[in-house]
């Protein structure tokens, strides 16, 4: 292993797009192996495919029998997500970002031996993930240091990295050419744009996920008429392993009825299988004018140690209006884009598609337009403008606007819980009490019986006695459970 002193600001390049989110080289062994992971802030591990899948057979996998320096530690592991699943064993090898790059590190790896179907079928080559997550979330167990982890530990990076995660352009053809992007390491300093100099930073709640706290949202000027601890149930995130911005039922349906509201007066005619996300719209590529169709988007979000100001980003419709490729699209005769090189977008706000996860969910719709600086050792995310070109928008400065302002909802927006707490649990225990005494009084019957019962020392047997102690127990083990892990899990 080789460790230098801290190194600032090492920058990566990335490949891919929203719809297919983005991967980069690493090397892993001795002689290192080197393959493309997906970059995922939403989960902690970092988990490469041991096998030669049929779904990934045209890309390199990790042999570890081919490392001279992994160490197999015998742990078994596996990660659900939103959609798949793997499972398999932990190990621990040489690591670093590129084959030649001296800053490596012996790291925790996942090897991934058994997929779920489908698990690689947007992969665009990435036979891996790469958990930029805090440790909380690892699998399984905190103790699986996440890589980040290792390389603060070892001295090789500060407890932070940047993304820059450009959208794709169209071809003349109708496809999308991939932009990519860059991540840095220690910093996201040299990801900032010529006429930028510093982030704005919002709070992490909590280093598990990035946990943040939504303060309001608006669409154009109007705010949503809903208290902002709804927007946050159970917790809200940021989490570059998502590519829509995605809510729960009632804030999402109050965001559409506000952009259709504003809608009504365009020339779209927009039906509503685009706002469910069914279908695209299609209009001549190269032409802005169709945008003014849609209201910004504005998100207010909680600031470190303070309640009385809150962070604004502005989202116009170029990002959070995802471009699509015309491949995809069923277009019909007649259509105007069946004879003109059409732009095709969908929506890219949802609701959340697991009822479990029910606060919000920050993904790349905003990323194409900010760069963001996961701070975690200070437990802050910053957002600063991006230097990647945004299709659509042709006065980035003018429109793309980060602000620190008075806060407007006062109310304690912190994310609602399902555990419960000390008297709860007690409240719950006493009534099971009762309601099981109540069963043994009606089961003994008449009068005379429980003139028996109560006057005979001898008539309830200890095994009685030891079922009825046993059925207490399991009651009040059974009510006073925390949540589990599987909200995390479904995230993840």
């Amino acid at each position: 292993m080789t460790t230098l002193p801290v190194a600032c600001c090492q920058v990566y390049p990335l490949e891919g797009e929203p719809e297919t989110g983005y991967s980069l080289s690493v090397s892993l062994g001795t002689p290192p192996q080197e393959f493309r992971v997906l970059l995922d802030s939403g989960s902690s591990n970092f988990a490469v495919a041991a096998v030669n899948f049929s779904s990934i057979n045209n890309y390199p996998y990790f042999n570890s029998d081919l490392s001279e320096s992994f160490r197999d530690i015998d742990i078994d592991v596996g990660v659900r997500y939103v959609e798949g699943e793997w499972s398999g064993r932990v190990g621990k090898d040489n690591f670093s970002f590129s084959i030649g790059d001296t800053h490596s590190t012996t790291v925790y790896i996942s090897l991934m031996e058994v997929i779920s179907d489908g698990f690689f079928k947007t992969s665009n080559g990435w036979v891996g993930i790469l958990g930029m997550g805090y440790a909380k979330l690892a699998k399984p167990d905190s103790s699986v240091l996440p890589v980040m982890d290792s390389l603060v530990a070892n001295g090789v990076t500060d407890d932070k990295f940047g993304l820059q995660l450009c959208g794709p352009e169209t071809r003349p053809d109708g496809t999308l050419l991939d932009k990519g992007g860059r991540m840095s390491l220690g910093s996201g300093t040299p990801l900032l744009p010529s006429n930028s100099d510093t982030f704005i930073y919002a709070a992490i709640t909590e280093k598990s996920f990035y946990k943040i706290i939504l303060t309001n949202i608006k669409v154009g000027s109007e705010a949503l008429d809903l208290p902002c601890s709804v927007f946050n149930d159970k917790f809200s995130i940021i989490d570059s392993g998502t590519t829509e911005l995605s809510f729960n039922k009632g804030t999402f349906s109050a965001i559409i009825a506000k952009l259709k509201k504003s809608n009504r007066s365009s020339k779209l005619d927009i039906p509503d299988s685009f706002w469910s996300g069914e279908s695209a719209l299609g209009w001549k590529r190269g032409s802005v004018e169709e945008f003014t169709s849609f209201n910004n988007l504005e998100i207010a979000l909680q600031v470190p140690d303070s309640q009385e100001v809150e962070l604004s980003i502005v989202i116009p419709p170029q990002l959070y209006l995802k471009k699509v490729s015309s491949k995809s699209i069923n277009i019909e005769k007649g259509d105007y884009c069946a004879t003109t090189n059409c732009s095709w977008y969908k929506l890219g706000i949802k609701q959340n598609p697991i009822e479990s996860v029910s606060g919000a969910v920050l993904g790349m719709m905003l990323f194409k337009g900010y760069t963001v600086e996961f701070d975690r050792g200070r437990g802050r995310v910053g957002f600063a403008p991006s230097a990647c070109d945004i299709n659509g928008l042709e006065n980035p400065s003018e429109v793309l606007k980060i602000a620190i302002i008075p806060r407007t909802q006062t109310d304690n927006c912190q994310y609602t819980t399902d555990s419960f707490g000390f008297f709860q649990i007690l409240i719950c225990i006493m009534v099971v009490i009762v309601l099981i005494a109540m069963l043994v009084l009606i089961t003994i019957g008449s009068g005379c019986l429980i003139k028996k019962y109560f006057f005979t020392p001898s008539i309830v047997s200890s095994t009685n006695a030891r079922d009825l102690e046993s059925m207490l127990l399991r009651t009040s083990s059974s009510d006073s459970e925390g949540p589990t892990e599987s909200d995390d899990d479904l995230l993840n």
